[in-house]
């Protein structure tokens, strides 16, 4: 029938991250492979769709998929069971025991693995990916999580406050990554909040944050009032041009400012007022290219010196002073109640970062004589 059957096999560990378990494991040529109710599988045909009947009973009511854990983060393909889409943010119907909140599709279209995160709606007959994170994991669902809508592949849901999505397009295929700010977040992994980014096709573009050192795709951060700077992180094999866009900008105060930062141009782009960005790539780059500015983190109308730029990025401050030139410079750092954590006298010369190996919210306060240049924002371990 020129088609393949896959399962995941949550005992294997992906090659690229010894961390994570699940890979997919072809089912060979059998037409009479016997197939489990509860679990998921992936057809693969290279050629023209296929139309695969179904015969038997409809579900309804109680449904548990099988899910296992098989050490650090384990990633288990499940069927929706319903003849109806379903909601994986509906805020009943679910039992999720050590299973993250994030799941995921393989889309074709996109060659990547698309995020199910909040109010996410999948189609009647689609496998969805979730991960667990702990022995004795439980899925479970019932009809409360139906909903009756004529979507045939995964859709987000309503506007969130506070979230927003970059996208990247290069070579016919898509990817997207989401940072949106919750009272329950942590600068962390949350494991209900955030999610993995899962490796697409290599030629497709690849966008993710991160924290600490684990890749995000989808990544939860705590409300603040201060400035942050959020590193984005971008790769492909494709070489040539790529768009940036921006979506869920709305859902943000009006007054917030909202940049990009093109680290290898030095180009600072206003999101509100251009939501897209084109750029050349070459698969040679560094993947730490973009920098997301929400605010005024890099000391923009904050500094009382003209001729000096200090800023916050994932866990290091960087600083470009040329008033300071030649001199020793303290730098002294603080937390928001005016405690401080952090202080070391250098040259500005000869350093032009620093990581403190602090986290959360500090206040950065650079001297020498009567330069002062000082700052705000986020710190992200």
């Amino acid at each position: 029938m020129d088609s393949y059957l896959y399962k995941m096999d949550a005992t294997l560990t992906d090659p690229s991250n010894s961390n994570y378990y699940g890979l997919w494991v072809n089912q060979g040529s059998s037409t009479t492979t016997p197939l489990s109710m509860n679990s998921g599988y992936m057809i693969y045909y290279p050629g023209d769709c296929t139309l695969y009947v179904f015969e038997g009973k409809l579900n309804t009511g109680f449904f548990s998929p099988s899910v296992s854990y098989g050490g650090d983060y384990t990633f288990n393909l499940v069927p929706n069971p319903y003849p109806s889409a379903i909601n994986w943010g509906a805020s009943s119907g679910w039992t999720k025991t050590n299973v993250g909140g994030t799941a995921w599709i393989w889309s074709s279209e996109s060659g990547n693995y698309t995020a199910l995160s909040g109010v996410s709606y999948v189609p009647m007959g689609q496998g969805f990916i979730v991960m667990t994170s702990d022995s004795s994991p439980v899925l479970s669902m019932d009809n409360t999580v139906c909903v009756h809508n004529t979507t045939t592949f995964y859709k987000d849901g309503e506007l969130s406050a506070n979230r927003l999505t970059l996208s990247a397009s290069s070579n016919n295929y898509y990817d997207e990554t989401v940072v949106t700010f919750d009272d329950n977040a942590s600068t962390g992994f949350d494991l209900q909040l955030d999610g993995f980014k899962l490796n697409g096709l290599e030629e497709a573009p690849q966008l993710w944050t991160r924290a600490g050192d684990l890749r995000l795709c989808v990544n939860a951060l705590p409300l603040t009032s201060s400035s942050i700077i959020i590193p984005v992180d971008f790769k492909t094999t494709y070489c040539g041009q790529v768009k940036l866009g921006a979506k869920g900008l709305e859902s943000f105060d009006p007054s917030l400012p909202i940049r990009l930062r093109d680290k290898i141009t030095g180009s600072l782009i206003d999101l509100r007022q251009q939501a897209e960005y084109t750029f050349s790539h070459d698969p040679a780059t560094t993947s730490s290219r973009f920098d997301l500015l929400l605010g005024n983190p890099d000391g923009i109308g904050e500094s009382s010196s003209n001729d000096g730029r200090m800023w916050i990025s994932g866990n290091s401050v960087y600083f470009r002073v040329p008033a300071l030139h030649g001199q020793t410079a303290l730098l002294e750092i603080f937390n928001i109640i005016g405690q401080k954590l952090y202080t070391r006298q250098f040259s500005p010369d000869n350093i032009t970062s620093i990581n403190p190996a602090l986290s959360g919210i500090i206040i950065v306060r650079l001297t020498a004589g009567s330069n002062v240049v000082t700052t705000r924002g986020t710190i992200i371990q």
